[in-house]
């Protein structure tokens, strides 16, 4: 940058004498003619003498001046356009490694030190140049006399008369290797920026996205953890209805026991029809009711145990049928479109029917005692190839289908979305729990099937149930109808709960058995030991303070191997049935337990 603003500086030095000279010639010519007109007469040759010391003077002040510039200075002459003589500064040699006198030997050196790969754009410039035009500076290629190659810049300056023609031009020619080489350095060192920056940029692009993915899987993360820790609530929530279900089921179903045992124990002394007997009828399938509710809460919390086997659906829905007929106004139709069941399902019937008794229910709610129809279906359904279970996540194969349609209120977009979640209920306060249809919902799970809802607001609600029809038919057992026929034997009946032990002494000796009583499982064991042999069997309840019926069948099958024992629960959990058989028990029964079941199991374990 310095030797550009010398040159710059040398080229307006060189106008400025050019214009001096000028303006001095005239000047000495105007001074002349006043010093002539003036003075007394001279000779024509003192005059001459006069000019040319002042012009001689200012040439050798020019000539000082090119001297002392180190950069190739030139100059062009032309006359009509053509070139008539040139003058190459003694500065050629540092730049060109030739001498003035070269040049001027051989007026084509100047050409033919051009490169090569430059010589047709230097032609150009030139042309121009003579041409008149002013195109600036160019930069080119130059083979020095010792045959390294140069970089030069060649700024012209052109001289016109007042006319506009061209008479000249001058010109600075400088070495500019060392900056263009110095360029070259510094492209390369900023190509090698460039790609640090580009891999540098690729790095962070790279960090950024390593960034933004960290942040999408600590979200990701984030939402994982409130999903665990709404599942670790809703565990605990379960816990704790698995605890308040375990610890009033027991009380709950004694006191069940005791208002459908004597509801039931009442029935056969009034015809049907007559006010009392309806009555009656009401008690028990309230008692049912509530029996189902502990059955619901037992399953939602997972405290109920589970008996699969195989089962045809029909005599389940016709059950649960029966039991519900009663309580749905006379102005609701109900429609049975039952199938023959030929496809069996391995199921719990308990939850089976726990389910059909809770959709009939929501039915009942939904119609809310209007006018109404509710339809009961059962079919039986093949899905194959040709056949496929189109929009179902369920396999292909053989479904026993149930449907319970109703033609009551509906249910809105947003709250079928969450018909099965649990507690969630549309019913008004004292109307519903909330907890019939997730009760559904899981049960259904549970057996492999599959239940859809369908539902409009105004235009009635219809939940479709697919079971997965049994793999292999099965042999069942026939249902036996049960009838309260007398009986006879020595029971022992062991119940701490005294209004519950005094209705089974009321009901069996009703039914001829000789029925003795023990408050708790310490006072039965004396009383067993006293005379075992006066006993022919014992009825037992499972949970009681000091000695617990399972214990209790331990002591007193100590005594008598053979002594056939019946053990009741309210509470399903606290003992399974192969736990029962392990001890020796031979029937375990979940509270309350129907006289006419009762008396049908003691009727079949004495004859044995």
């Amino acid at each position: 940058m310095k030797k550009q603003k010398g040159t710059d500086q040398l080229i307006r030095k060189l106008k400025n004498i050019q214009r001096q000279m000028t303006d001095l010639e005239d000047n000495i010519k105007d001074q002349n003619k006043s010093e002539i007109k003036n003075r007394p007469v001279a000779s024509a040759s003192d005059e001459t003498d006069y000019t040319d010391k002042a012009l001689l003077e200012n040439k050798l002040h020019y000539k000082a001046l090119l001297e002392a510039v180190t950069d190739y200075v030139y100059t062009v002459h032309l006359e009509d356009g053509a070139v008539v003589s040139t003058y190459h500064h003694p500065g050629c040699v540092n730049v060109t490694g030739y001498t003035s006198e070269e040049y001027q030997d051989d007026p084509n050196l100047w050409y033919r030190m051009i490169h090569a790969e430059d010589q047709d754009r230097i032609l150009e410039f030139s042309n121009k140049l003579i041409a008149g035009e002013d195109s600036g500076f160019i930069e080119h290629r130059i083979i020095h006399k010792d045959g390294s190659i140069r970089w030069v810049k060649n700024t012209p300056v052109l001289h016109k008369n007042p006319d506009g023609e061209l008479l000249a031009y001058d010109g600075i020619i400088r070495d500019i290797t060392e900056s263009k080489q110095a360029e070259e350095i510094l492209a390369k060192y900023r190509s090698v920026l460039e790609q640090l920056v580009e891999e540098r940029t690729i790095e962070l692009k790279q960090a950024n996205e390593n960034l933004q993915q960290e942040i999408a899987d600590r979200k990701q993360a984030e939402e994982e953890r409130l999903r665990l820790e709404g599942e670790l609530r809703h565990t605990q929530k379960m816990n704790a209805i698995g605890t308040l279900a375990g610890g009033i089921a027991h009380e709950f179903n004694n006191i069940l026991a005791i208002i459908m045992g004597y509801a039931e124990l009442l029935m056969p002394d009034f015809a049907n029809g007559t006010e009392q007997k309806q009555s009656l009828d009401r008690i028990f399938i309230a008692g049912e009711r509530g029996k189902n509710l502990v059955q619901q809460i037992l399953t939602f919390s997972r405290k109920n145990q589970q008996k699969f086997i195989p089962v045809h659906l029909s005599p389940l829905i016709q059950e649960a049928l029966e039991m519900m007929r009663s309580t749905f106004p006379a102005s609701i139709k109900i429609v049975q479109e039952l199938k023959s069941s030929q496809f069996q399902i391995i199921a719990d019937p308990d939850q089976i029917h726990q389910v059909i008794v809770n959709l009939f229910t929501n039915a009942l709610h939904a119609i809310d005692d209007g006018e109404g129809e509710l339809l009961v279906k059962l079919d039986e359904v093949v899905y194959d190839e040709n056949n496929p279970p189109v929009g179902f996540e369920i396999n292909e194969g053989k479904y026993a289908v149930v449907t319970v349609k109703d033609t009551g209120c509906g249910i809105s977009d947003d709250a079928i979305e969450r018909v099965f979640d649990p507690f969630f209920t549309t019913k008004e306060i004292g109307k519903g729990t909330g907890l019939g249809l997730s009760v559904v919902h899981g049960i259904v799970k549970q057996h492999q099937g599959l239940i859809t809802v369908d539902s409009k607001l105004g235009e009635g609600t219809t939940f479709t149930i697919y079971f997965p029809a049994a793999k292999k038919e099965s042999v069942v057992e026939a249902v036996v109808e049960v009838s309260i026929g007398k009986g006879s034997g020595k029971i022992l009946v062991v119940d701490d709960e005294e209004y519950l032990a005094h209705f089974y002494k009321i009901a069996l000796t009703k039914l001829g058995y000789e029925v003795s009583v023990a408050n708790n499982g310490l006072r039965a064991l004396e009383v067993f030991r006293e005379n075992p042999d006066q006993v022919d069997l014992i009825f037992t309840d499972y949970m009681m303070a000091g000695l617990t019926g399972d214990k209790l069948s331990q002591e007193i099958l100590k005594i008598r191997k053979d002594v056939p024992i019946i053990l009741a629960t309210g509470y399903n959990s606290a003992i399974s049935e192969e736990q029962a058989k392990k001890i020796g028990i031979q029937e375990l029964f979940m509270k309350p337990i129907a006289v006419s079941q009762l008396n049908h199991t003691i009727q079949k374990l004495l004859k044995k």
